[in-house]
């Protein structure tokens, strides 16, 4: 399916240019398949460019319905296309987070920015289908499941943070910069003359 997704892509850029809202659907499938098969990096780089090429889009039907050239049921599509592929990026970084094989702050940053993703469609999909709609329903469950795994990361990484503090030798707990001065350096020694202590 990849294969033949790529192909597509070349066609269509081919003929309609690489910005076109039809090479935004290919890269979104092409995102589809990269995560299936698990290759999270390959499925971000395709869902980016299937939204770097929605906002465009979507800026430019903007314009054009405001002069009353485009209908709006074209935009409210453009729309919810947008939405779908923000759904994506966060249903992606949430599935990557959940990997294990990634470093604490890349994980935060993966939920982080998935949050603000789920965060933008359901705006989106409030606006153009209602509180009501089953997608909307969807999205505001997911986004709250993307809430829950920032605080179950933060929780983590707070018990880490603190077996790694229990753990440590003074030696070590300086390198962390845990001890402060009069812990660290004996008072008198060479290193402490001279220095300004906050109580003097």
């Amino acid at each position: 399916a990849l294969v033949t997704f790529n192909e597509a892509l070349r066609v269509r850029v081919a003929s309609l240019g690489p910005n076109h809202a039809l090479c935004s659907k290919i890269h979104n499938n092409i995102g589809v398949a990269c995560l299936q098969m698990k290759r999270f990096a390959d499925a971000g780089d395709a869902f980016h460019s299937a939204l770097k090429i929605q906002r465009n889009v979507l800026s430019r039907l903007s314009v054009d319905c405001n002069k009353g050239q485009v209908r709006q049921d074209f935009f409210h599509r453009a729309k919810l296309e947008l939405a779908d592929t923000l759904c994506n990026i966060a249903s992606l970084n949430l599935n990557w987070a959940e990997t294990g094989q990634l470093a604490t702050n890349t994980e935060a940053s993966l939920v982080g920015e998935s949050i603000s993703a789920f965060g933008e469609a359901l705006n989106i999909r409030l606006e153009e289908l209602g509180r009501s709609h089953p997608a909307t329903q969807k999205t505001k469950g997911l986004l709250e499941k993307a809430r829950e795994a920032r605080a179950t990361e933060k929780k983590q990484s707070e018990v880490k943070t603190s077996k790694t503090i229990a753990g440590c030798t003074p030696s070590s707990m300086r390198s962390l910069g845990v001890l402060g001065l009069s812990e660290s350096i004996p008072s008198g020694s060479p290193a402490t003359r001279g220095l300004i202590n906050d109580d003097d």
